[in-house]
């Protein structure tokens, strides 16, 4: 997610907002009414394929509605490109919802867990995000058993489901910026959460040898950065990333 406070690092305890992922240890818990997620595991692949793009691929923003929905977009675009007629709204309805970080007496931070849920509220500019575990969730609850969640693999097996036509939701910094640590606190069940910005979610639908291609929901256009530099960002944000297994439709 974009939001206005993604450019520098909040200093104001009563707004924490305007973020949309970290880089924190995903937790195990998963969320209890949708179907379970499959991980990659690792496989003899052939050679990755020099340069592919994914055509057809529709360009939304998410914008008025959705200033912090950034991952709620990215996962529609992926959704609509596989034949699922569903708008950001309505995907986003579907999206477990937390309460956002807040300090407490003492000025300690405590929160819940962005691996359960969205911190906050994608509808307001001061909301937080979400990680890569309940944006699979709610691809399976969109396609059943079918969400790939390609977090903690290495880059280049997202480049292979996008050589496959499988756009991958991925995040990284708004504009590839340098990331850093906004915030950490532990939550009620001592899972530790490290919050990174200024974080971002696009929808990764092509590369060649020296760039990548996303549809960028903040934007709504489609933007190419450099691969090297891509890489780099999407590594400091936790290596996230999610597709789904085969083209559904």
């Amino acid at each position: 997610m974009r939001t206005s406070w993604k450019a520098a690092v909040l200093v104001s305890v009563c707004v924490l907002g305007s973020g949309c992922n970290t880089t924190g240890t995903p937790s195990t818990a998963a969320t209890e009414d949708m179907p379970s997620t499959r991980l990659a595991t690792p496989t003899a692949n052939p050679e990755l394929a020099a340069a592919h793009e994914i055509n057809g691929i529709p360009i939304l923003e998410q914008g008025p509605e959705l200033p912090t929905g950034c991952e709620a977009t990215s996962l529609t675009m992926l959704l609509q490109s596989q034949g699922v007629h569903v708008d950001k709204t309505a995907v986003v309805e579907r999206l477990p919802i937390l309460a956002q970080p807040e300090y407490v007496e003492d000025e300690v931070l405590v929160g819940d867990d962005p691996n359960r849920g969205f911190l906050g509220d994608p509808y307001s500019e001061d909301g937080f995000g979400v990680f890569h575990k309940p944006i699979a969730d709610l691809l399976n609850s969109f396609l059943p058993d079918h969400a790939l969640d390609l977090s903690g693999s290495e880059f280049e097996e997202l480049l292979r489901a996008v050589a496959d036509d499988r756009p991958v939701v991925t995040w990284i910094s708004m504009d590839l910026s340098e990331v850093s640590t906004a915030y950490v606190w532990t939550t009620s069940d001592g899972t530790e959460i490290e919050w990174k910005v200024p974080e971002h979610c696009v929808l990764l639908t092509g590369y060649d040898d020296t760039s990548v291609t996303v549809h960028d929901p903040f934007t709504g256009q489609v933007v190419q950065y450099d691969r090297s530099r891509f890489q780099t960002v999407w590594e400091a944000m936790g290596k996230q990333g999610v597709t789904v297994r085969a083209k559904y439709s």
